[in-house]
């Protein structure tokens, strides 16, 4: 069968008239390049040129190929430019928290409509749990957050440090003020959950001289949850710092026991090995990467 490399070889052929010459424009010895010439001849039964040690001359054959031979590479190129600037439609489904999802991965799928328009991503909110439920039974294509996964033949890719910071509301810290970690004895500690536990990356950090002791556990499910509470001086927590930072800024709440520095994770956006679309989503990893969390 024709392939296109011994159609470009036969050009260039014909370009230079000299199988050296030839053989150096599509990078290949001459021996290699010959035998392309060969095995054109070969395909097509006829032969293509006259050589001898000091010319090569085109055969009629190879005068009448000529003009095909250049509308099949034109061809090829045009195939090729098809495919670049019209890429087949590609639809795919993100989990998500629901905060991340909100402040974060839906601003970035609205600014994709322009450069990204053969893309469709739709959203699915969940808690950790049900999202790698639904990683697992292929009722999403990937999972967008700070959690880690134990399930086999998963890619992975990490895109931000997430930080956390240890706060409260001003108003609280004025009622019952916290200069070391035995005054927490006296607050309540908010969480999402007893099992996903946000505090841990304060009780992680290495300089904590001991386990506090806390008065009372709330949980409340959600960062965004907490973050109201905390505001509402129902008690203190460990919140990502991209989340409350803005809040920070205000001065609505404070950071607490500064001198102990919370641990960090990372974002990380999870698939699973030999996706159909593993290629767009490790574009997509590229491109959530590039933008700064908010």
């Amino acid at each position: 069968m024709l392939d296109n490399e011994s159609i470009r070889c036969f050009l260039a052929a014909m370009r230079h008239l000299n199988f050296r010459a030839a053989a150096s424009e599509v990078f290949l010895s001459p021996a290699a390049f010959s035998d392309r010439i060969q095995r054109l001849e070969e395909v097509l039964e006829v032969r293509l040129f006259q050589r001898s040690t000091r010319q090569v001359q085109p055969t009629a054959a190879a005068l009448a190929l000529l003009p095909k031979a250049e509308e099949l590479l034109l061809s090829e190129q045009a195939c090729r430019e098809i495919v670049r600037t019209n890429p087949a439609p590609i639809e795919f489904t993100i989990g998500t928290r629901y905060e991340l999802g909100l402040s974060f991965i839906i601003p970035i799928i609205q600014q994709l409509k322009d450069s990204h328009p053969h893309w469709t991503i739709h959203i699915f909110f969940g808690d950790t749990p049900s999202l790698l439920n639904a990683l697992q039974q292929g009722k999403i294509d990937a999972v967008f957050g700070s959690m880690r996964l134990s399930l086999p033949q998963i890619q992975t890719r990490r895109t931000h440090i997430e930080y956390y910071s240890f706060v409260a509301s001003p108003k609280l810290l004025q009622d019952s003020p916290i200069q070391n970690i035995a005054d927490l004895n006296h607050h309540t500690l908010l969480d999402v959950s007893s099992d996903l536990a946000l505090f841990r990356y304060f009780l992680d950090c290495d300089t904590l001289p001991s386990q506090p002791n806390i008065a009372k556990h709330l949980y409340v499910g959600t960062i965004a949850g907490m973050l109201s509470y905390i505001l509402a001086g129902f008690g203190v927590g460990v919140l990502p710092t991209y989340f409350v930072q803005p809040y920070l800024d205000r001065r609505e709440c404070q950071l607490i026991l500064e001198e102990h520095t919370a641990q960090h994770d990372h974002f990380r956006l999870f698939w699973k090995s030999r996706h159909w679309a593993r290629g767009a989503l490790d574009e997509l990893a590229d491109i959530l990467e590039s933008h700064p969390l908010q």
